[in-house]
């Protein structure tokens, strides 16, 4: 397996990034594979040149994203349309009695059934069951679940598209002036999905993408113990304004287990603490930039970059992977580094990010150097 005999790794410490930005460390090897003769003796030439200019542009990129949210977070769209959210969100828990979500509920639970739970399913070992997932006795997240996902015209993966679910509701109001305004900040970043969450019950009043996590309870619900819910929790209860915190590539169930990146800043009004901005975030802006040298031909035929987290594993794609998955995969399985339900996840997700091990003696050395 070639990703095992990388011969040359350094590791890129991003411990100039501001503490705000990074509630974990990442690190970067940066590695010749198969190396031979003098054309990847002149690829081994430019490794330092190579580290310097990925630490700055990862660098770079963390800091662009901090920035981005840092800057929405003190918005007054953003910080208005949480608390706008939040009243709406109110104003059904309110009003619904039981009766008015019957319907809703029997809808919902049937996209659960049908829909949601298997797509889950298919892409982990262990399956969960609908009442694992749902929202039980939440009226209004029943309510908002109804009409922007379960009845929601557009397909799973478009969602997001629903701007007016013509119910006449006051949230509904709301979310037809500022879902536009959202979704472009949304794809003008290259974001996942856009969160506010209100800051008694951390209840998810809004979100861009309509997955379902969408209206539901951070602190009790289905998602209660995900990333996202602790990061939350940490800004509403640890941040000051300006403040961005982060956490790491974890699984994130409502996305299908997809490995996903959370950013969360707390919104203030005055000085009073009204809710908390979130936002998820894939590995493609990170393959980009890992994968630029040796997709424009500069790193000779196995040559790459990649990053490492402190579990040693992947936090960007191997380019073995990228370029033929089929035959990255049938080696990985042949040579046993990765245990089965890695290697299902790896597959399902269609990705070597928390999967793929890297524990060459290069890259733990390039560890201690940084360390010591």
């Amino acid at each position: 397996m070639r990703t095992r005999e990388s011969s040359v790794a350094t590791r890129l410490a991003l411990a100039t990034l501001a503490v705000s930005i990074l509630s974990f460390i990442i690190t970067a090897a940066v590695a010749v594979t198969g190396a031979q003769g003098s054309g990847d003796d002149l690829v081994r030439d430019r490794i330092p040149v190579l580290r310097s200019a990925k630490a700055a542009e990862i660098e770079q990129f963390f800091r662009n994203q901090r920035n981005a949210i840092g800057q929405l977070a003190a918005s007054t769209t953003v910080v208005g349309g949480a608390q706008q959210f939040a009243q709406a969100h109110d104003e059904l828990v309110e009003t619904l009695d039981v009766d008015d979500v019957a319907e809703a509920e029997t809808r919902l639970e049937e996209y659960y059934v049908s829909e949601f739970v298997p797509a889950l399913n298919a892409v982990r070992a262990d399956p969960v069951t609908p009442a694992t997932v749902t929202l039980n006795d939440d009226l209004a997240g029943i309510y908002l679940q109804d009409h922007y996902i379960a009845s929601n015209p557009f397909d799973t993966l478009d969602h997001g598209l629903l701007t007016d679910a013509g119910d006449d509701s006051t949230w509904t109001e709301i979310h037809r002036d500022l879902h536009p305004w959202m979704r472009r900040v949304v794809g003008r970043f290259g974001f996942v999905d856009l969160f506010l969450v209100e800051p008694e019950n951390e209840v998810v009043v809004y979100s861009t993408l309509k997955e379902v996590d969408f209206a539901t309870n951070l602190t009790n619900g289905p998602y209660s113990s995900s990333s996202l819910s602790g990061l939350v929790s940490r800004a509403l209860r640890d941040g000051a304004p300006g403040d961005v915190f982060i956490a790491d590539y974890s699984e994130y169930p409502p996305s299908l287990d997809a490995p996903s990146v959370f950013y969360a800043a707390p919104l203030f009004d005055d000085g009073d603490l009204v809710g908390a901005l979130a936002v998820q975030v894939d590995s493609a802006g990170i393959n980009s930039i890992m994968s630029r040298e040796w997709r424009a031909g500069q790193l000779g035929e196995t040559g790459e970059v990649y990053l490492v987290g402190p579990d040693r594993t992947m936090r960007s794609d191997a380019r073995q992977f990228v370029e033929d998955p089929a035959l990255f995969l049938q080696r990985v399985r042949e040579s046993g580094e990765v245990g089965d339900d890695d290697f299902r996840n790896m597959t399902a997700q269609n990705t070597t990010v928390l999967y793929q091990p890297v524990t060459t003696d290069s890259v733990e050395a390039a560890f201690g150097i940084d360390e010591g």
